[in-house]
C-alpha cells in the first residue's frame, strides 16, 4: 500500500468514457429547476477505475451559453497539470465542442468529479469518481457512493448576487439532497423522497460519503450505527470508530459500518435514519441557520436518506438523535507513514495567508467586478519580501490566458495570485504554509472569524497543526506534528483559527488553493501556487503547450460568435 513511490503503483489498463455537458430541468426535492448536468442526470454517471489505470475521458459541451472545465478533485495529477480541468490550465471547452482529458490514477479511494468553470457544479455538474485499490479494513458489501450537497431552487449565478455585500445577506441555499433527492422544506404536500442506502445483518458495509456541497459541512450519522473510518480523501488511514463525522466541503471519508445482527430489535422496523445536520458556521439556508443549539425542526428535517435492511417493514423508520460538531482530523494516522522534517524549505512567515473580505468595492475589476470579494492574501508587512509586489486582492482570471499557457505573463498579473515554489530542490523536503484566520481588522480589509474548507489541487497536504486560537509565527510552529501526521487534500480552517499544511515542491505545474465554499471561490478567496515552473515544459510536453493554445483559439472564436455569459466572477 503506497500513497507516495510511483514505482509500486500497479499497471493499468486505459479506462474510457464520455460525459456531455447539457441543460435540463430536474426536480430532486420537490421543486423543478434548471441545471446543468452531465449526460443530463444528477449526480453524474460514475466514473470507476482501478490504482494505476488511465482514464480518457471525452467531454462535450453542449451548453447554450456558457463554457466549461471539469476537475478530477484530489487526483495529484502529477506531471499532467494541464489535465486538471481549471481556467488556469486550459481555456474553456467552447459550445458544441470537446475535449479529451487523460491522466493515471496514481492513487485510489473515493473523490468527484465536477465542473471548474463559475458556479457550474452549484447547478448541478458533479458526479461520484471511484479509484479502487487497497483498503486498512475489510468489508463485504459495497452499496452505491453517498453524494451530499445543498440545492438551490434557482440558478447559482443568480444566487451568487447575494455575496457580493455583506449588505446582500450573502447566499444562501433551499435543501439537502442525498444522490440528487431531497424534499423542499417549504413544501409540505409533497410526498417525501429519500435515497436509500440498502443493508444486510451482521455484513459489514463499505460506504463512500462524498460532500459535493456549494456552501455547507455536515455532521453525518446513521441511527443505532457506528461509523469506522479508514480512509479520508485519497488517504488510506488506519480505522477507527466514531459515532458521527464532520464532512467539509469537498472531503470525502470512507467508512465500513457493521450490520446489526437484529436490525428489527427493540421495535424497529428495519430502517435506520442517515443524518445530515450542518455543521455550526458552515451553512447558510433561506429558512434558517444551523447550529449545535438549535432545534433542526425549526429550519428543516436532517433526517435526509435512510439505510434499509433486507427484512425492514414499511413504515416509517423510528427517529433518534446523534450530534457531534468535532472534526475528526486529529484522529486521522495515515498507513503510510510520512516524517516531515521540522525546517521548511522556504520561509513560513512568508507563506502565511489569510482569507479576507474587501471593505470597499474593487474598482480595478471592471464594471463586472466592482463589488466587495473575498481574497486570500498575504499579511501587510510580508506581502512585498514574500511576492514583491502587494499581495491583496481577490483571484480574477482571464479565461482566454490560463497560466500554463505563459507562465511569466501570469506571475506578473496581480489578480492572478501567483506564488512562486519553483527554486527548491524536489525531492528533499517540504513547503509549509499557513492559512490563518483570525479576526484581524487590516486597512483595506477584514479577516473574519469564518471557517473555511481549503483545497490544496495537485497535492496531498500534510496537517501539521490545526487550531482554534490565534496563530503565533513564534510559537505555534512549536506544536506542529511532524511524525506521520494527517493527510488529505480539502482541510478546515477553524472560525477564528489556523491551519498549517505541508507539501512537497515536486509535481511541476499551476495549482490552486482555494476555499470550497463555491460562492467564496467564484468571489476570488484563492490563489495559485507556481510549483517547479521552470520544469513545467519538461513535464507535460511541448506538445501540450501547444495545445493548450490550439483549444484557446477555438474559445476565442467561440466567445467572438456572442452568446457567452457575462463573467462576473474569479473565473473557478
Amino acid at each position: 500500500m503506497s500513497d507516495e513511490n510511483t514505482t509500486l503503483v500497479p499497471p493499468g489498463i486505459v479506462r474510457e468514457y464520455s460525459l456531455d455537458v447539457v441543460e435540463g430541468v430536474l426536480n430532486a426535492d420537490g421543486f423543478d429547476r434548471h441545471v446543468n448536468a452531465f449526460d443530463g442526470v444528477y449526480p453524474g454517471p460514475k466514473i470507476e477505475a482501478c490504482w494505476g489505470d488511465t482514464l480518457r475521458i471525452n467531454v462535450t459541451n453542449k451548453l447554450s451559453n456558457m463554457g466549461t472545465t471539469v476537475h478530477w478533485h484530489g487526483v495529484r495529477q502529477l506531471n499532467t497539470s494541464n489535465m486538471d480541468g481549471v481556467p488556469t490550465t486550459q481555456c474553456p471547452i467552447a459550445r458544441n465542442h470537446s475535449f479529451v482529458y487523460e491522466f493515471v490514477m496514481y492513487q485510489y479511494g473515493v473523490s468527484w468529479y465536477h465542473s471548474h468553470y463559475s458556479l457550474q457544479y452549484a447547478d448541478g455538474l458533479a458526479g461520484p469518481l471511484l479509484i479502487y485499490g487497497p483498503s486498512s479494513d475489510h468489508w463485504d458489501l459495497t452499496p452505491d457512493p453517498i453524494l451530499i450537497a445543498d440545492w438551490v431552487h434557482g440558478s447559482a449565478f443568480d444566487e451568487f448576487v447575494h455575496e457580493k455585500s455583506l449588505a446582500a445577506g450573502l447566499a444562501k441555499t433551499d435543501s439537502i439532497v442525498i444522490n440528487g433527492i431531497g424534499n423542499d422544506p417549504l413544501n409540505t404536500t409533497r410526498t417525501k423522497q429519500y435515497s436509500i442506502t440498502p443493508f444486510q445483518p451482521k455484513k459489514r458495509h463499505r460506504l463512500r460519503l462524498i460532500n459535493g456541497s456549494a456552501g455547507t459541512s455536515y455532521v453525518f450519522s446513521i441511527d443505532g450505527h457506528n461509523l469506522t473510518v479508514i480512509a479520508a480523501d485519497f488517504v488510506s488511514v488506519k480505522p477507527f470508530t466514531v459515532k458521527s463525522l464532520v464532512i467539509g466541503i469537498g472531503q470525502r471519508y470512507t467508512v465500513t459500518v457493521q450490520g446489526l445482527d437484529d436490525p428489527k430489535a427493540a421495535g424497529s422496523n428495519g430502517k435506520y435514519w442517515i443524518r445530515t445536520h450542518p455543521a455550526d458556521g458552515c451553512n447558510n439556508f433561506r429558512t434558517g441557520v444551523f447550529n449545535s443549539q438549535s432545534s433542526p425542526a425549526e429550519i428543516f428535517d436532517i433526517r435526509t436518506a435512510y439505510v434499509q435492511y433486507s427484512n425492514a417493514n414499511t413504515d416509517a423508520a423510528p427517529p433518534s438523535v446523534q450530534l457531534s460538531n468535532e472534526p475528526c482530523d486529529k484522529s486521522l494516522e495515515p498507513v503510510v507513514n510520512w516524517t516531515i522534517p521540522a525546517t521548511p524549505l522556504n520561509n513560513i512567515t512568508q507563506s502565511r495567508f489569510l482569507p479576507a473580505f474587501q471593505k470597499a468595492n474593487d474598482s480595478m475589476l471592471g464594471e463586472a467586478g466592482n463589488y466587495t470579494h473575498w481574497m486570500l492574501r498575504l499579511p501587510p508587512d510580508v506581502e512585498i519580501p514574500s511576492a514583491g509586489r502587494p499581495f491583496h486582492q481577490p483571484l480574477w482570471l482571464d479565461f482566454g490566458k490560463p497560466t500554463l499557457l505563459n507562465v511569466t505573463d501570469a506571475v506578473a498579473e496581480a489578480n492572478y495570485n501567483v506564488v512562486n515554489y519553483t527554486t527548491y530542490p524536489t525531492n528533499e523536503g517540504y513547503v509549509f504554509m499557513v492559512i490563518d484566520g483570525r479576526n484581524l481588522p487590516l486597512n483595506d480589509s477584514n479577516v473574519f472569524p469564518v471557517a473555511h474548507p481549503i483545497h490544496w489541487h495537485g497535492s496531498d497536504v500534510v496537517i501539521l497543526g490545526q487550531n482554534t486560537t490565534a496563530f503565533d509565527p513564534l510559537t505555534s510552529p512549536d506544536t506542529f506534528q511532524l511524525d506521520n501526521p494527517p493527510r488529505r487534500d480539502v482541510v478546515i480552517v477553524p472560525a477564528g483559527g489556523w491551519v498549517a499544511v505541508a507539501f512537497r515542491p515536486d509535481n511541476p505545474g499551476s495549482w490552486l488553493v482555494h476555499c470550497h465554499i463555491a460562492w467564496h471561490a467564484s468571489s476570488g478567496l484563492a490563489l495559485q501556487m507556481i510549483v517547479q515552473g521552470d520544469d513545467i515544459v519538461d513535464a507535460i510536453g511541448q506538445d501540450a503547450i501547444d495545445d493548450i493554445g490550439r483549444e484557446c483559439k477555438v474559445w476565442e472564436r467561440d466567445v467572438k460568435k456572442g452568446g457567452i455569459l457575462l463573467k462576473d466572477d474569479s473565473g473557478i
